[in-house]
């Protein structure tokens, strides 16, 4: 399997117990590390910057060049990657988006979660971020093989 991973150190907050004080809402719940009871190195959280950098600038496209089959995510989202079911023109009484002071219509990009259909809303030239393919991900992990606190896996589980 091929992937990026970034060195994770002890939660500074917490100890790498995962909890810290008590609240009443939460509970103990360290909010540094959410209780995953590790965080990003220094290095690795640079990295990561970067790899996420070169990753939107690969990428990025319109909304309007998404079609049916095609993975996607919204650029300012932290929702997974979706792949599109539907693509279809938003028909809400002829509501429609202010950009620049002109009226646009919006494009929806219908896609499952679980067993929900879920419509998301966009004007045709706003950012996403598609699904890689096998050479890009290959260019992601070629960037990012250099970078402190990285390690990249090959196809044969061979490491940077």
């Amino acid at each position: 399997m091929r992937e990026i991973k970034y060195d994770r150190i002890d939660c500074s907050r917490c100890g790498g117990t995962g909890h810290y004080s008590y609240n009443a809402m939460d509970g103990t719940i360290c909010f540094k590390c959410r209780g995953a009871k590790k965080t990003l190195s220094h290095p690795a959280a640079k990295s990561l910057k970067l790899v996420e950098g070169f990753k939107v600038g690969l990428l990025s496209t319109s909304a309007s060049e998404i079609e049916v089959g095609d993975a996607f995510k919204s650029i300012n989202s932290n929702r997974r990657y979706a792949k599109v079911i539907e693509v279809r023109p938003v028909e809400t009484n002829g509501s429609k988006s202010l950009r620049d002071g002109e009226m646009i219509p919006l494009l929806a990009l219908v896609v499952m979660e679980g067993e929900t259909q879920l419509a998301m809303n966009f004007a045709p030239e706003d950012p996403v971020l598609r699904f890689p393919d096998h050479d890009e991900f290959t260019e992601m992990m070629e960037f990012a093989r250099d970078l402190p606190g990285v390690t990249v896996i090959d196809e044969e589980g061979a490491t940077k």
